[in-house]
């Protein structure tokens, strides 16, 4: 979602957007809300797997950051296109659900 956002203000930019665009912005609302719907609702069948809830959540914060990442650099490219606090690097190198 963050990749598909950051093509909308270099488009906005455009002297003939609103001609040029007309429904981008709603296009790119209507494929992320899919997307994530469908994201988590495959997640979720996961999530039995957990005992725990938390162990849960860095498992899906993990395979979303892996699914959106911009580069192949690992988890620091996950903690990046995350916008996550640099702290968050060991939890998530020594993650085990």
């Amino acid at each position: 979602m963050v990749l598909w956002y950051s093509l909308v203000p270099t488009l906005k930019k455009d002297i003939n957007y609103e001609k040029s665009y007309p429904a981008y912005e709603f296009t790119i609302l209507w494929f992320s809300t899919i997307m994530i719907n469908f994201i988590e609702n495959i997640l979720s069948h996961f999530e039995p797997c957990f005992s725990h809830k938390v162990a849960f959540g860095r498992f899906v914060i993990l395979t979303t950051g892996l699914i959106l990442r911009s580069n192949r650099l690992g988890i620091t490219s996950v903690i990046r296109d995350l916008t996550l606090r640099p702290v968050c690097y060991d939890s998530m190198l020594h993650f085990r659900g």
